[in-house]
C-alpha cells in the first residue's frame, strides 16, 4: 500500500486505470503469430491419444473427434504447458475446435 502511494504521489495525474492498463497490454510484437499457435495447437492435439493424426483445426472436439470432459481436461492441460499460460475452465468449456484455441491463445498476453 505504501508503494501504490508513493506512485500516486509521484503521478497525480495517472489513475488507476491507466496503471492497470500497463500491466495488462504487452509491448507490440511481443505476441506469438498466426501461424506457431497453430502449428503448436495441432501438435498439442496429436498429444491426445485418441486423436487422429490427420486432425485439422476445424474439427469440432465433440463431435468429429469423440473429446469427452475428461479428454478436454488433457487438452488443456497440453496446451496450457505448450503456451505456459492458466486457462480458465470458462474459458475451457468455449473451445468447440482448434481454431478457437488458437483465437483465444493469440489475444492471451502471455502466452509465450
Amino acid at each position: 500500500m505504501l508503494a501504490l502511494r508513493s506512485l500516486k504521489q509521484t503521478f497525480p495525474r495517472i489513475g488507476r486505470a491507466a496503471f492497470s492498463a500497463v500491466a495488462v497490454d504487452a509491448p507490440a510484437g511481443s505476441y506469438l503469430s498466426i501461424q506457431e499457435i497453430e502449428a503448436r495447437v495441432l501438435s498439442s492435439l496429436k498429444r491426445v491419444p485418441p486423436c487422429p493424426v490427420n486432425v485439422t483445426l476445424e474439427q469440432n472436439f465433440a463431435s468429429d473427434l469423440k473429446f469427452d470432459s475428461g479428454l478436454r481436461k488433457d487438452l488443456n492441460e497440453h496446451i496450457a504447458q505448450e503456451f505456459a499460460v492458466h486457462i480458465p475452465n470458462a474459458d475451457v468449456e468455449k473451445f468447440v475446435n482448434g481454431a478457437a484455441v488458437v483465437q483465444y491463445i493469440s489475444k492471451h498476453p502471455k502466452a509465450r
